[in-house]
């Protein structure tokens, strides 16, 4: 089992499920590694570098691999689409290439995004056309077109699954729910827009679970299907739920309309997922209330440690 992007924060989460599992799991991660990652192998490569992963392939000759990988730009200078055309889309091709010259593989799971839908019409779902606003969901978009197009016209099994907004334990970085509940927390006063964004969040363990399914399915599906709760909820909701679960005085510490919309920010965000129910018989069992009770007692713990 082969695992791109294992030490990022989904990447851990199936690493460290995978081998509870008894699943031989080797990792490429590339930097440094994260003290939480559970693997048997890792190895430290940049998927950029097409000789060292066609190296690496032929000898590790995975019958399954999860490509989690990618570098998520989401600026729109023309600097912005080169860079993550090379490390989303080459990267991608290089990989799928290397994995068919070694074969057979019997799945390939490639984890996209519901950013691939830009400001496409809401609910997204896989009979409307894509309209990407970034250079991150349209480089996304063309992996994976790329690798529907490779299951075609070479055979590889492919899964594509487009999470929507991943949420839970141990994420770091500047998205909104890990700052939100990092600030709340911490005490610390929490400038936002004025919420009324709607969006999909679905939680980092059920995300594991679709992938699993997706490593076992029989069937031959090349549309991508959705790893969504299905459901919309305004950022703003999402913000005093949050408040309301970390107790005290966290809600006086939401500035709503502190901060402006991003331009061209989509404020519809949601994708259905009952393609996938009847695909993998997946759908998402953790409640948001609980995800973000989770994710909340995850940070007070990290915080206590300190």
């Amino acid at each position: 089992m082969l695992v791109t992007g294992a030490s990022g924060f989904i990447g851990r989460h199936l690493c460290r499920t995978l081998q509870n599992r008894g699943a031989h799991v080797i990792a490429i991660v590339h930097g440094k590694t994260s003290r939480e990652l559970v693997v048997a192998e890792e190895y430290h490569a940049d998927l950029q570098d097409r000789e060292a992963i066609r190296a690496f392939v032929r000898s590790a000759t995975p019958d399954h691999v999860v490509h989690l990988a990618a570098v998520n730009v989401r600026g729109t200078a023309l600097a912005d689409y080169r860079l993550s055309y090379r490390a989303n889309l080459i990267a991608t091709l290089d990989l799928a290439e290397a994995v068919i010259d070694t074969g057979p593989c019997q799945r390939f799971v490639y984890l996209s995004s519901a950013e691939e839908y830009g400001c496409a019409p809401v609910p997204f779902n896989f009979a409307v056309r894509e309209a990407p606003l970034t250079a991150y969901g349209l480089s996304k978009l063309a992996a994976t077109q790329l690798l529907q197009a490779i299951a075609t016209t070479h055979g590889l099994p492919i899964a594509v699954l487009r999470a929507t907004v991943v949420y839970g334990p141990g994420q770091q970085g500047s998205m909104f729910v890990p700052a939100l509940v990092r600030a709340l927390v911490g005490g610390v006063r929490f400038p936002m827009t004025a919420g009324d964004q709607k969006r999909d969040l679905v939680y980092v363990d059920d995300v594991v679970d679709g992938i699993l399914r997706a490593l076992v399915m029989t069937a031959r599906h090349d549309e991508a299907l959705h790893l969504s709760a299905g459901t919309p909820v305004t950022i703003r909701d999402v913000a005093l739920l949050t408040a309301r679960l970390a107790g005290g005085n966290a809600e006086s510490l939401l500035e709503f309309g502190a901060v402006p919309y991003r331009p061209g920010e989509a404020m519809e965000y949601w994708a259905g997922n009952s393609d996938t129910q009847v695909a993998l018989g997946w759908s998402p069992s953790v409640t948001l209330e609980d995800g973000l009770s989770r994710t909340i007692a995850h940070y007070r713990e990290a915080l206590a440690d300190k």
